[in-house]
């Protein structure tokens, strides 16, 4: 148990062999054995056995603490405690203490990889990939690496990159011959071509210029075959394509030739020594050229083989010759047995044949007949009749195709027709018709004036009207060469027979002397044709369907007012002056009446309130107005005329 004692005197000096501790007010003394210690002006003492334990006073625990705080503060990078605050991408710094997603590099915090500085939030952002929203106004490089952004507002390859869709990185364009999986990872102009980078199958790689060039087509310069297109060949310095092949300048390829009895178009679509023949008025096909054969075994066209040669067929033979046997197992170009063999020509010669000379043997040679064949006077030579044509088909002559039957051939048709090349079909020649009533043949057509049947008959321009080459006299008129339409009101003409003509039949027009249509006296133009002028008193609805000297007043036609309506003669007369004989008061000038003079004779007068003065009725004066004549003065008044004039009152 430790036992305390209580000093009294406060001032009393410790042991020195005691060590003091002061705090504040307070004193500890500590001994090995023996505790002194003062507390509030006492001193008391503690013995003990144990050893003296040392404390730790509570603020040392404290500020201990917070050491270790800033030690862990700044190991985690939090910038707890005194001098951890973070330092901002792109600043000065000496230690890692640099913000979120950067790291100190040569004494500059840097952005992390994958990472840039945005001067925005002013913190380090993760790239944006491909196809994200950017923002045009920001300088900084918010896209990933070899990308930018697009006036759009997104993230796209710069020029020279595309997008790797593994990797999402944008990566160079590949260059020739590197392996690609599309178009999109080749270099311009290439295309990805077999997973390599290459120029496209119309355009060969020109590496002086680094270039694909479009394939050489027939006839264009080159240097090499594999600078022209497929199947062609260089030679000599131009593109051409193989013999037994043609250019199709619709599709650019060369194309392999037709074999015989293909159809085609162009005899160059043929192999060769063939062309384009017709078979049928729609079909064309190959054939080789005369003298030539098509030889199965090759393919090709083959000279005719000779008299003599061993042959298999009769096509095969030169000439008329025929392939005939000789022997069981051999067969050769023969003549027949009513032909001869003739060296000079290579032919067999017989009974003569179309065009075979027929005046050049001893007694002349005979043509046959058989066929229609007959010996021409003019040429020597076996020809058919004026009406007939060598049919080669038939070989014999046959009747001439008359128009409308189908042909081949010029020498087909009838005297003065043709094969149309548009229709293979017989047809007349320009100015010329068919007869097949009574001629049957082309025949010229009718000229103006000679009797017909049809229009077709007829020259050009001109019809079969009223069983006359002409013109429909009702609408055209004949102007020397063909059929003009008629000419109408106020239009230039002519009184000549070749016009122009006025149309009189349907608009009543005559030519004027002034060489202008115009209508007739006595009619007006209604528009479409002449019309007889309206008499007076009828409904009108302008001033030129009146008659002479006449108006449309009020939707009637009426004469004008110094005329009166003169029904002796249905027109519209002058008004009668003073003293002309008349027959009613209408008929007199303005003032005047018609007044008897004896039983025969009525003449136009002044009324007797008027007198004649000047080709005119004045009225008469009355009482006390100036007059110089007794006339003058109303008599019927009784009025005088006195010597000397009075003003009026």
């Amino acid at each position: 148990m430790s036992r305390l004692t209580s000093f009294t005197n406060r001032n009393t000096l410790l042991d020195n062999e005691e060590r003091r501790t002061i705090v504040r007010n307070d004193v500890r003394e500590i001994h090995h054995e023996t505790v002194h210690y003062r507390e509030a002006g006492n001193v008391y003492l503690r013995e003990t056995g144990r050893c003296p334990r040392f404390r730790f006073p509570w603020w040392l625990w404290l500020l201990l603490a917070l050491g270790l705080l800033a030690l862990l503060g700044l190991t985690l990078g939090l910038g707890l405690g005194l001098g951890l605050k973070q330092t901002a991408p792109l600043q000065r710094c000496t230690r890692n203490n640099c913000a979120a997603n950067s790291q100190c590099i040569n004494n500059r915090c840097e952005c992390d990889t994958g990472y840039y500085f945005d001067y925005g939030t002013q913190a380090c952002t993760l790239y944006r990939q491909i196809g994200m929203s950017c923002t045009t106004s920001d300088t900084s490089q918010q896209c990933i690496t070899n990308a930018y952004c697009s006036t759009n507002g997104v993230c796209i390859c710069s020029s020279g990159y595309y997008l790797d869709l593994s990797s999402g990185n944008c990566l160079a364009l590949l260059p020739r011959y590197t392996p690609c999986a599309n178009d999109d990872q080749c270099q311009t102009p290439f295309v990805c071509k077999i997973f390599l980078c290459d120029c496209n199958q119309t355009s060969w790689y020109d590496s002086g210029t680094n270039t694909c060039k479009r394939l050489g087509l027939q006839n264009d310069p080159c240097s090499f075959t594999s600078q022209c297109i497929s199947t062609a060949n260089c030679s000599l310095v131009t593109c051409q394509c193989p013999s037994d092949h043609y250019f199709d300048d619709q599709s650019d390829e060369c194309i392999t030739k037709q074999f015989i009895g293909r159809t085609c178009t162009y005899s160059y679509q043929c192999i060769s020594l063939a062309n384009c023949t017709s078979v049928s008025p729609f079909s064309q096909q190959c054939e080789c050229i005369s003298s030539y054969y098509y030889n199965t075994t090759n393919g090709q066209c083959v000279p005719q083989l000779s008299y003599g040669t061993t042959c298999l067929s009769t096509y095969a033979c030169l000439n008329n010759l025929i392939c005939l046997a000789g022997s069981p197992t051999n067969f050769t170009c023969e003549c027949l047995s009513n032909q001869y063999y003739l060296s000079s020509n290579s032919t067999c010669i017989s009974i003569g044949t179309y065009n075979d000379s027929c005046n050049s043997l001893p007694l002349g040679r005979p043509c046959n007949t058989r066929v229609g064949l007959n010996c021409s006077l003019s040429s020597s030579t076996c020809q058919c009749s004026t009406t007939d044509y060598w049919n080669t088909n038939s070989s014999m002559c046959t009747a001439l195709l008359f128009p409308g039957q189908n042909c081949s051939a010029l020498t087909q048709c009838i005297n003065a027709s043709y094969c149309s090349s548009l229709t293979s079909i017989c047809t007349c020649n320009t100015g010329y018709y068919y007869n097949s009533l009574s001629l049957g043949m082309c025949v010229p057509t009718q000229a103006y004036g000679t009797s017909c049947t049809s229009n077709y008959q007829c020259n050009t321009g001109i019809i079969c009207y009223n069983g006359l080459c002409g013109c429909n006299t009702t609408v055209n008129y004949y102007n020397g060469s063909q059929c003009t339409s008629l000419v109408t009101i106020n239009q230039y003409c002519l009184s000549s027979v070749y016009g122009p003509v006025c149309d009189q039949v349907n608009s009543a027009l005559i030519c004027y002397a002034n060489n202008t249509c115009g209508c007739q006296t006595g009619y007006y133009w209604s528009g479409t044709k002449c019309l007889i002028l309206i008499p007076v008193g009828y409904p009108c609805t302008s001033d030129t369907q009146c008659i002479a000297n006449s108006s449309c007043s009020s939707l009637t036609c009426t004469c004008l007012s110094t005329y009166y309506y003169n029904t002796a003669t249905a027109t519209c007369s002058l008004l009668l002056a003073y003293a002309q004989s008349c027959s009613s008061t209408t008929q007199c000038q303005t003032g005047m009446i018609c007044t008897a003079i004896n039983s025969t004779l009525s003449e136009c007068l002044c009324s007797s309130t008027m007198y004649f003065s000047a080709s005119s009725c004045v009225s008469k004066v009355t009482y006390s107005q100036t007059c110089s004549v007794l006339i003058q003065c109303d008599d019927t008044l009784g009025l005088v005329n006195r010597v000397q004039s009075h003003p009026t009152v």
